[in-house]
């Protein structure tokens, strides 16, 4: 079935409902990691498969981390694509699953909007941004999102990681919501 950021390209923005589904699922495969104790890293549309019953699946672990094992990469390095990068994985900060949670975030304001919410012209440019300004609202790009999911992405978008969504199912759990 191609990619979601093949999907993206061909549809993008997807309606609340696709958007919803995709992210519901999504949510609980990087439950399940995160309840293993792995941090994906690069969780990205390129990252994201949709099988034929149009269900995703999240892949590429190459540069997942499970902490308190051997370190394969050096703390301090840029690991993982730019325009998905946290504030904190931007400085090279020791990560944990909020890095995740905010690249999450960015795609799915990227699959409602069709927009990247750091968009620049160059790599430099989009880690500014990220590190010191807040995304542009989304209802900018979709005035007919739920209040209740424009919080969501918010909260998942925050720059300060003490004050982001820190649990991934709590993420899920009102995806499902709102979709209920």
């Amino acid at each position: 079935g191609g990619s979601l950021k093949e999907l993206l390209y061909k549809e993008a923005p997807l309606s609340i409902q696709r958007t919803l589904e995709i992210a519901l699922d999504l949510a609980d495969a990087l439950t399940r990691a995160h309840r293993l104790n792995v941090i994906h890293r690069d969780i990205k549309p390129a990252n994201v498969l949709i099988a034929n019953d149009g269900t995703p699946r999240l892949t590429d672990f190459g540069i997942a981390h499970i902490p308190d094992k051997e370190k394969l990469t050096n703390t301090g390095s840029i690991m993982g694509t730019y325009a998905y990068l946290s504030p904190e994985a931007c400085t090279g900060e020791e990560l944990d699953r909020r890095t995740d949670i905010w690249a999450f975030g960015v795609m799915l304001y990227e699959m409602l909007t069709g927009e990247h919410p750091f968009d620049s012209e160059s790599n430099f440019a989009a880690l500014i941004a990220i590190m010191q300004n807040p995304h542009p609202p989304i209802t900018t790009y979709r005035a007919d999102l739920p209040p209740i999911l424009v919080a969501l992405i918010d909260h998942m978008l925050i720059n300060a990681r003490e004050r982001r969504i820190s649990i991934i199912r709590r993420v899920g759990a009102e995806l499902d919501s709102i979709l209920s």
